[in-house]
């Protein structure tokens, strides 16, 4: 598969899935990374990754938590901004958008996220470190970590068998 930075640019949005390019993007905390990006706005960008894991449970991560998020969960690596915050994932239905609602029970939680500054993305794009796909955002995230396509050419392929309904 061949990279074009314009035409990832032209497909960067939000709800876009950004696939690390592994000969070019060198950055431990990003490298091997799939990320979802919920935010595609003017002055910058949010999204958290997808296919890492922290090797602790939730529990040992936090030492009080509310009753309904005790139990073995794991704990997603959401990116290396602020991982001593947690961001929930599923979507909540809003009017005018459609979203999934997803049971309490398989939600993911996220340390941290990954975030750019105004303009911050574009240039990585731009130099090639980011490949930008459009893939069914639901049928994405219900696949486990490990399960989630982490090469261009296996992302293609996914993309191409779950086009984005949107």
């Amino acid at each position: 598969m061949s990279f074009s930075a314009e035409e990832s640019l032209q497909r960067l949005r939000t709800g876009a899935f950004l696939v690390a390019r592994h000969e070019v993007l060198k950055d431990p905390n990003f490298q091997g990374t799939v990320i979802l990006l919920c935010a595609h706005e003017k002055d910058g960008d949010y999204g958290l990754v997808l296919n890492r894991i922290s090797h602790m449970p939730l529990e040992e991560v936090f030492e009080s938590l509310p009753p309904e998020l005790r139990g073995r969960r794991e704990v997603h690596l959401g990116g290396p901004v602020e991982q001593d915050k947690v961001e929930e994932d599923p979507l909540e239905e809003t009017p005018g958008k459609r979203f999934h609602k997803a049971p309490s029970d398989s939600y993911r939680i996220f340390l941290g996220y990954s975030g750019w500054g105004q303009g911050q993305l574009e240039s990585e794009i731009e130099v090639g470190a980011w490949q930008v796909f459009h893939a069914d955002v639901v049928q994405t995230l219900a696949l486990a970590p490990s399960e989630i396509p982490a090469t261009e050419e296996e992302f293609s392929q996914w993309t191409d068998q779950h086009p984005s309904l949107s």
